[in-house]
This record gives C-alpha cells, structure tokens and sequence, in this order.
C-alpha cells in the first residue's frame, strides 16, 4: 500500500470494458466514479477487468459462456465468467495487504444501483456497524426471511455445497454486491474455498429445467455458491448460528435481521440457545440497580421530555438515524440482567419500543398493540393492560456496561418522523446476585 495513504481500507471492484475488449458493457466511467469517490474518500483503490485477469493468467474465471446460458435478471454476466472472478479479486488483493488490512468490495454498476454511492460513501460506517460479523463479512439481501437461498439456486449447488440440508434451502438470501473482508488467515480460507468452488462449472452454470427448487425464483450464480457455502459453515458450527444477523440494502440502512431460519438447525444438532424460558430460572438471586431518570442520556436521533408524575416522553427524529436512550454504569456489563419496564404509546405512535445491546442488537422490541415483534432475550413477557400501558419483562445476557432503550420499526435505525411516541412510566433494573445480601428494591 502506498506510504502517502495512510488508510487500512481498499476498495476493490471488476469492471467489463465493452468491445472490442470484452463482451460486457462498456462500465469504464462506472469504474473512474467509483475510484474518484473512494479516492477522494482517503482509501486506496483497486479495479480489475477482464484483460487484466486474462494477462494475469487467469482467463479461466472470465470465460464468455454461449448465449444459451443468458440470466434474465443479469443479461450480460455469461459473458465475463458468472462472477468466478469476484473472490479472486477479493483474495488477490487481500495477498496484497498487510495483515489486518480492510478490502472492501463492491459492484461496479452505480448507474444501475446509484445507491453503491450511498454505500461507498458510508465505508466507515459500514465498517463499524459490522465489527462484530468477524473478518469475512457479506449481509443478508433483506432483514426479513421472505427470500430464501433456495429460490436462486441450481440443485447442484444446493446438494453439493449445502449438503441438501433444509437448514441450507432455507437460509436467508445474501447479497453478494458488497464483501467486506480484513486480511486474516480465516478471510483468505474462506475467500479461498468460495474461488475453489467457483472455478467448477457444474456449480457455476444455471440450472435447466427440472434442476431448481420448486419454488426457483432466477439463478444468481457466484452469490448462490457463496450463500451454500456460509449456510453450510453455520450448519456445522464453523460460523455463528446467527451469522450474519445484518442486512444493509443496496445502500447503507443497516437493519438486524429476525433469525427463523434457525428453527432448522434443531435436525441438525446445532445449539442456538434461542429456546426462551417460560419465566426467568428461580435458582438466580437478583440484585436491584438504583438510580433516576437523569442517569440516562438521549443519543442520535432521540428527544426526552419529562412529561410529569416521574414519566418521561420519547421523541424520534425526521431523519434516518438510532433513536435511543442509554443508561451507562459498570455494574451493567457481562452479567444476566432483568429489565421491567411499564409505557403507554401515544396517539398517532408507528413504531416499536425496544431494547438494545451495545452491538447493536435488539433484545426485545414491542409494538404499541403489546406484541413481541423481535425476542432476542431469555426470556420476554408482553401484556397490554386495560388502561393503554404496556408492561414488558425481559431477562437477557447483557454485554458491556450499559443499556439502551428505544424506538424502531423494528429495529433501531429507521427515519424518524418527528413523532412523539411512548410515555415512560417506570423502570426497574435488576442484575444477577454475586454474592448475598440482596438490597432494598427501589423503583426508577
């Protein structure tokens, strides 16, 4: 990397020139776009194309297949190889990196997808919401299960890499446009083995008629082999069994995603200590924390508003942000904690309240009817009382020393509307007993 850029990030992307040097479409100006921006953005810059690969010796990975093999959503991607060459390129320049060096990938095509932009300009950003997905990093395509690996693979990919598992048909869909990967041994291994898979045609070409899953939406090639092999990982406990828990979009609107494909994972003997408890466990003594309204702070997007009698309203913001209130205290980190709180949403209130972890991970999240909507915790109890309040009882592992309470729709980062949501009536926070006595309960 060049001594006068001092930054750990290159951004990585494939361009096809159009002819006469290929016969992709001409995404030169695509490529300077993109290079100006990550440039201008104080990262380094790395573009690869089909004569450069070609000269490099590896023509094999750009391969103009007959147009018989022609995707209808991706016309002109049977021209440069399906995509074998995306974790070549991933790899070859982490080999070039230091260790700990960040390559990010991304697809070229911003005037197809002008939100790239939006995601190339948020690198950081990206980068920090994502820590905690390790050093191979690739998002889910969206934050709901409604699109499945099976609907955009061939059978041979479902077989061979997944195993045929329904854990493997049914992991989410991920989106193969953006791969984050940190130069480590584990991120060159796994490159690796989706480039070895890459390089066999029968796992690269789309599959004909009778070769799909019934419910076979359209063929995305390289992505599919790579979405069987991460399901495949996670089946056999090589990655977390919520990996990766994060969907971004096209842009940059990071949202954690709900995790029901992991019921398969029950016929697969994988432990994901997802079973919730009916009631937190009675061999655990609890510890009360004390404290007030005024120990917590309004972060990002939230407004906190005393609103009389010890209640307190909360506000979200007109634009896209977190809306939370973090309360910060040692006592709080890396131990069991119980968190009872009682709200009452206001008229015209459209979204959730929620509890989050410091990661980003929401713990529990109620809509204004009562209903858990996402249940992260132990254990989690809703009940909507008959004069409007909400009560919610979460237990749960917290990790560092603090909590935050929320908005979300319904997870924490969403555009605000302005909108003054939840009256907060009380608060109680409790955590696990080290050791006895047990002191006085005192309410917040």
């Amino acid at each position: 990397m060049s001594a006068q850029n001092p930054s750990n990030v290159t951004v990585v992307t494939f361009a096809t020139c159009g002819a006469p040097q290929d016969r992709g479409l001409d995404l030169r100006a695509e490529a300077f776009a993109m290079r100006y921006l990550a440039l201008h953005l104080g990262h380094h810059f790395a573009l690869y194309t089909p004569a450069s690969l070609i000269a490099a010796g590896h023509g094999d990975l750009v391969r103009a297949y007959d147009d018989k093999y022609q995707l209808p959503m991706n016309a002109g991607y049977h021209t440069c190889g399906f995509g074998a060459w995306k974790p070549f390129i991933i790899l070859d320049t982490l080999r070039r990196s230091p260790p700990g060096h960040t390559v990010f990938y991304l697809d070229c095509n911003m005037s197809k997808y002008p939100a790239y932009r939006e995601k190339l300009e948020a690198v950081d950003a990206l980068l920090a919401c994502s820590t905690m997905l390790g050093p191979f990093r690739v998002f889910r395509h969206a934050s709901h299960s409604g699109q499945l690996a099976k609907h955009y693979s061939s059978e041979a990919q479902l077989r061979e890499i997944g195993g045929n598992s329904e854990f493997c048909r049914n992991f989410p869909l991920l989106a193969a446009h953006n791969i984050i990967a940190v130069n480590s041994l584990e991120a060159q291994e796994l490159t690796g083995a989706w480039l070895d898979l890459c390089r066999d045609e029968r796992l690269l070409l789309p599959p004909q008629d009778g070769e799909h899953d019934p419910d076979f939406q359209w063929f995305c090639a390289e992505q599919s082999v790579l979405n069987q092999l991460i399901a495949r990982r996670v089946e056999s406990g090589q990655l977390p069994w919520n990996y990766p828990g994060l969907a971004i979009g096209r842009g940059f609107a990071p949202a954690l995603s709900e995790n029901s494909h992991v019921a398969y994972l029950a016929q697969s003997g994988i432990p994901t200590h997802l079973a919730a408890l009916e009631r937190p466990a009675t061999s655990i003594s609890w510890r009360p924390v004390t404290g007030s309204w005024s120990d917590w702070q309004a972060l990002h997007g939230l407004t906190v508003q005393s609103s009389g009698s010890g209640a307190v309203e909360m506000t979200d913001a007109p634009k896209l942000d977190f809306h939370i209130w973090r309360l910060t205290d040692p006592i709080l980190a890396g131990r069991p904690l119980m968190l009872n709180l009682r709200a009452s949403p206001l008229p015209g209130c459209n979204t959730c309240l929620i509890v989050m972890q410091i990661n980003g991970t929401v713990v529990a999240a109620t809509d204004p009817a009562g209903n858990a909507i996402v249940n992260n915790a132990a254990s989690l109890e809703t009940c909507l009382m008959a004069n409007g309040e909400i009560e919610i009882s979460a237990t749960f592992f917290n990790l560092d020393g603090s909590l935050s309470l929320g908005l979300g729709q319904p997870y924490g980062y969403y555009e605000g509307s302005g909108t003054a949501q939840y009256v907060l009536h009380g608060i109680t926070i409790a955590v696990e007993e080290d050791e006895p006595p047990a002191l006085p309960s005192a309410a917040i």
